[in-house]
């Protein structure tokens, strides 16, 4: 990226507009930016990458300093992430990535949303009803973050054109409820060498790894075959034939033990100083843990791992 002045031009043009935290760390919002932008003739999301590379945090997101360092963070938003599904869990994943500062993304859900949604899904409102999900999505990314690079695909995620839906892209995130999709997405990343990020939700169960070279899902489900289509009582990671419930020892056979865990600094950010959201391949949480109605104190979280040998 060409930046027409020097640092010392910059932080000239933003000095009337900048702020200081209690730290001393300088930060600059959101009409500053945009009228830097417009000085320096780049984009919004060009302009804050241009700032935080010099330790300029735009106000948006102040409160990331401590997780993240500056540079990381420019990282970030330079970073596009292809996400499949867009209904219970991929709306929460979008929003969430949008809010913490990636700066591009995918989405390919081919459903629109219906009433039964509303209980749930983060874009899902009774003034969206009956509309896509995934331009629905779309849109309520721009909301949050007008300068975001998105693109939306009312299509299924299917083997002829994964191959397209994932160039450019620096992750996939495994959004949908079928299990041999999401082996036939895990299979497309890998072959496009990306990080493949996978999660599932059932009730009160919430499951997640992070795969950057081996076949987890492969390992976990070796009797349904990846593809498009799946056989009833086999669509959701939940069922009997999938993730199992409460991970009872006749159980553990579905688990690989991970040989090390990898962090999302090492796929998703690229390589760098420190490490970015720590991710074990393996991870399982029963959300009924929290809300006991006995009142009784919540039992530590569980992990798949400790449940393996």
């Amino acid at each position: 990226m060409s930046v027409p002045c020097d640092e010392t031009e910059i932080r000239r043009l933003l000095e009337p507009h900048a702020a200081y935290g209690a730290d001393g760390m300088p930060c600059v919002g959101r009409e500053a930016v945009a009228t830097l932008a417009q000085a320096l003739g780049l984009t919004v999301k060009e302009t804050m990458i241009v700032l935080l590379d010099m330790d300029i945090w735009p106000e948006r997101f102040r409160r990331n300093q401590g997780v993240f360092s500056a540079k990381q963070m420019a990282r970030l938003l330079s970073r596009r992430v292809f996400i499949a599904g867009c209904g219970g869990l991929g709306g929460h994943v979008a929003s969430l990535l949008a809010r913490m500062g990636v700066g591009g993304f995918r989405l390919c859900d081919p459903d629109i949303f219906e009433e039964s949604n509303l209980n749930r899904q983060y874009f899902c409102t009774e003034k969206t009803l009956g509309k896509p999900k995934a331009l629905v999505s779309r849109d309520g990314l721009l909301d949050i973050a007008s300068y975001l690079d998105v693109d939306a695909h009312v299509i299924a995620a299917a083997p002829d054109n994964l191959p397209t839906l994932l160039q450019g892209m620096d992750a996939a995130i495994d959004c949908l409820d079928s299990v041999p999709r999401k082996k036939m997405l895990e299979e497309a990343a890998h072959t496009a060498r990306i990080p493949f990020l996978h999660g599932s939700v059932l009730r009160d169960e919430g499951f997640a790894f992070l795969s950057t070279s081996s076949f987890q899902l492969a390992a976990m489900y070796p009797l349904i075959p990846a593809g498009t289509d799946s056989s009833a009582g086999q669509n959701t990671a939940g069922s009997r034939n999938g993730l199992p419930h409460g991970f009872t020892a006749g159980e553990r056979a579905c688990f690989r033990k991970p040989e090390r865990f990898p962090s999302l600094s090492s796929g998703l950010f690229g390589s760098g100083n420190g490490t970015l959201l720590p991710c074990p391949p393996l991870i399982a949480i029963k959300t009924k843990n929290f809300i006991d109605p006995r009142g009784q104190p919540p039992p530590p979280l569980r992990t798949a791992s400790a449940f393996l040998p």
